[in-house]
């Protein structure tokens, strides 16, 4: 398990985290568990607020794993899911000079009992800038639509909200469920989520017997772009339902 750490380790995390002293908004899937523990003046207790803080991972932490010999980077986490990056003797943390990258990932209770924390690296303004752990890792889960929806009848699922963001890249599936080319969707006025629908539901015309329901989940990065592929309700490595 991870061990407790101080509030000294794991600045900003009132609903706010900070890289490198730049204030940033967290990820909306962390966001119920900042607040839990709130400010040092609240409710909880230090202990407390420790335990918390020590139950979930935050973007710069450097784990030892049991698994690989390596030190893994946390890039970003919630409850379900952390996606990670691996350290290399000969360029350091993997992806601060990729252009393409797709992000490790693992199940965050799996990787609770196999990590132990090691020291916190916060990711540098290029790396956040890139990176963007600031946008949602997953969104638009519905196990009783399908992508063959009219686009309207889709885009009615949720409200139209602003994604926080100028552009990103969408990868939709083939028909024996393979990623396909990405395509990158921008408005220089900031894409709406409404936007976002539209242009999932024009590329994702194939079927895939393996796909129930309709998802959008990060994948990683594509030419330094946010990138998402579509899929079911559920992601495909099975970690989210």
């Amino acid at each position: 398990m991870v061990g407790a750490r101080s509030q000294s380790e794991k600045s900003g995390m009132s609903g706010q985290a900070r890289h490198d002293g730049i204030r940033m908004e967290v990820s909306d899937p962390m966001l119920p568990f900042l607040l839990a523990f709130g400010t040092p003046d609240s409710r909880h207790s230090r202990k407390q607020r420790e335990q918390l803080m020590a139950s979930e991972f935050t973007s710069g932490d450097v784990l030892a794993v049991t698994w690989d010999a390596r030190e893994i980077r946390v890039v970003q986490a919630d409850a379900s899911e952390t996606f990670y990056e691996v350290e290399s003797d000969q360029s350091g943390w993997g992806w601060e000079r990729a252009r393409t990258a797709i992000f490790y990932r693992m199940r965050t209770d799996y990787l609770k009992e196999t990590s132990h924390f090691v020291r916190s690296h916060p990711l540098s303004s290029m790396e956040f800038d890139k990176l963007r752990p600031d946008l949602p890792m997953r969104f638009f889960q519905h196990r009783t639509a399908d992508w063959s929806n009219r686009e309207d009848d889709l885009a009615a699922l949720e409200p139209d909200i602003e994604l926080r963001a100028q552009q990103l890249a969408i990868i939709p599936f083939g028909t024996k469920g393979g990623a396909l080319k990405a395509h990158r969707i921008f408005d220089d006025r900031g894409l709406t989520f409404r936007r976002l629908i539209q242009e999932a539901r024009g590329l994702q015309q194939a079927t895939c017997a393996e796909v129930s329901g309709v998802g959008i989940y990060r994948s990683g990065i594509v030419g330094n772009i946010p990138s998402y592929y579509l899929w079911g309700a559920v992601d495909r490595a099975g970690h989210v339902s």
